[in-house]
């Protein structure tokens, strides 16, 4: 009786722990516009939520249950976090109408899967691509796309920055704009049949470090006033890997400054990023888009080398 009541309150220690470091991040995820650091726990909602349920259930058992009550009412800001995934509203009717396919992909410049990476492109063939890390050795391994997509626009580096944008529509514009940190982001302006629509290829800074954090938010907001502006003339598509979550302070300002939509929202919770690991799995690249379009589907590719994943989504007008 006395082993199992010692059990008991050791369970309620170590649960009662826990539970007080969920408390604490939960508050400092809600500081991050003072502090870069603060935002980093803003990342982190539905690790919170899955360690608060199996807290919540630990009293349960033992039936310690004030401390039941008190993880429940902590488990409810990180529920409402995650209401921006859900409810999930499945895929929209478009009878019959033409879909504007695109597709994110950070390769990840050191990745040697290069055959599976095409493969899975070709197979996808979306009509316009954007892909991030590539260097000059990505773009040789990638050339076949050049047939398919004629209508290219290529920045290779060897520092993880590099890009590549493909479509299969004409590009009527393009330019490469150095934002924070001098780190590119392409700006193009592609004919979908007859339709021009702004395509902004983007991939700042991971925001590991004071400085880095400022850098990639000073990123996301030119990112928001060059939308804005691509805006004014007609739809805009802004995709790429963002170095962030939906519940950032950088991206809630990406959004309200830019005049965008997520294509995720209420799409449930596709982590791109460390997809298969659940203590790291994060949304981090994303596709952004003007209300003029509507977003029909959007999907999670597979496993391909990199450690992100291909983000994927179809468009049509409204």
């Amino acid at each position: 009786m006395l082993v199992a009541m010692e059990k008991k309150r050791g369970v309620a220690v170590i649960a009662v722990v826990v539970m007080a470091g969920c408390a604490l991040a939960t508050l400092l995820s809600f500081l991050g516009r003072f502090w870069w650091g603060f935002d980093l726990f803003a990342n982190f909602h539905l690790q919170y939520a899955a360690v608060l349920a199996a807290v919540a259930v630990c009293f349960a058992v033992i039936r310690q249950r004030m401390l039941l009550v008190g993880s429940l009412l902590l488990l409810v800001p990180h529920l409402v976090c995650l209401s921006y995934y859900y409810p999930w509203k499945g895929a929209v009717e478009t009878d019959g109408e033409p879909l504007l396919e695109v597709i994110a992909f950070n390769v990840l410049t050191s990745n040697l899967r290069h055959d599976e990476v095409l493969g899975y492109l070709q197979k996808e063939d979306p009509d316009v691509l954007l892909l991030v890390e590539v260097n000059q050795g990505w773009l040789e391994a990638l050339a076949p796309l050049e047939r398919t997509h004629p209508h290219f626009r290529q920045l290779p580096r060897a520092d993880n920055f590099g890009m590549a944008l493909y479509s299969r529509f004409p590009i009527r514009a393009h330019d490469t704009v150095a934002l924070s940190s001098e780190l590119p982001c392409m700006a193009t302006l592609i004919d979908w049949d007859g339709r021009l629509i702004s395509v902004i290829g983007a991939h700042p800074l991971p925001p590991i470090g004071g400085i880095r954090a400022m850098l990639r938010d000073q990123y996301l907001k030119q990112l928001g006033e060059l939308a804005k502006v691509a805006g004014e003339g007609g739809d805009v598509v802004l995709l790429g890997d963002l170095n962030t979550t939906p519940w950032s302070h950088g991206f809630r300002e990406l959004l309200e400054s830019g005049g965008l939509l997520d294509s995720a929202r209420r799409r449930g919770f596709q982590s791109s990023w460390k997809r298969l690991n659940p203590v790291f799995s994060l949304p981090l690249d994303h596709i952004l888009h003007s209300p003029g379009l509507e977003c029909v589907e959007r999907r999670i590719g597979p496993d391909l080398g990199s450690d992100h994943r291909p983000v994927g989504a179809s468009f049509h007008c409204r």
